[in-house]
């Protein structure tokens, strides 16, 4: 990083240069995202580095071989080498948040459709964060906390990784808590627990058997009595 570069993060340690906010904000949509999907010792996973998305642009919904994912209130940053107005100059782009009328300032959530088992994402920021992580009964399963990684050195460039194993499918949400405009995350990687879901599977098809076999032996037990009455008349 020159020294230009390391005196203008001193001087602007929010996480994007305001000046280089395009006009256009949040109006473009991204749509080619790359995701990693791949399969390993029972565990499918999925890895969303948010490339191909569009600088200061909003996040759509991103469906992966493991869940599709919601990111409500989030917005991406290109570094500024690629002319983006990311404050980052090694990390190609970030998902970060802004403050804005419609969201609070100091959290945001991620949201999957299905149930994963395992999460990790590298983040970097000014503060010191905190992840909760929820089932679908809004319990909190873990709460991870991850301090600042800003320095004057580096800025935002450098990073720090987190990550949480349940051993089962039953995370459906993080809440992120932080400060709008010094916080952005990166390489977020999503597992589904395959033996666990087996089970599941197994379980479901045994319970639909036992109901079908009480189905019958009701439906048998009715018809014997509706002989067994028209027989006694």
């Amino acid at each position: 990083m020159s020294n230009s570069d390391s005196s203008k993060n001193i001087k602007e340690k929010k996480i994007y240069f305001k000046e280089r906010i395009p006009k256009e904000k949040f109006k473009s949509k991204s749509t080619d995202f790359k995701i990693l999907n791949s399969e390993k010792e029972n565990l499918k996973n999925s890895i969303i580095s948010f490339e191909g998305g569009k600088d200061f642009s909003n996040i759509p919904d991103l469906k992966t071989d493991v869940s599709t994912i919601k990111f409500p209130g989030w917005i991406l940053l290109l570094e500024h080498n690629k002319n983006g107005c990311g404050n980052i100059d090694n990390i190609p782009i970030i998902a970060t948040w802004t403050k804005h009328k419609n969201y609070p300032d100091n959290y945001r959530y991620i949201l999957f459709d299905n149930e994963i088992s395992k999460i990790s994402l590298d983040y970097t920021s000014y503060f010191p964060i905190k992840i909760i992580i929820c089932d679908k009964n809004n319990k909190i399963l873990k709460t991870l906390n991850g301090e600042k990684t800003w320095n004057e050195n580096d800025g935002y460039d450098k990073v720090s990784t987190i990550d949480f194993d349940a051993n089962k499918n039953i995370i459906k949400y993080l809440k992120i808590e932080s400060f709008a405009d010094y916080i952005g995350i990166n390489n977020l990687q999503i597992s589904k627990n395959l033996k666990e879901d087996s089970k599941n599977t197994n379980s479901n098809q045994n319970n639909m058997a036992n109901k079908l076999d009480l189905d019958r032996l009701f439906l048998a037990l009715a018809i014997y009595l509706l002989f067994f009455h028209k027989n006694s008349r």
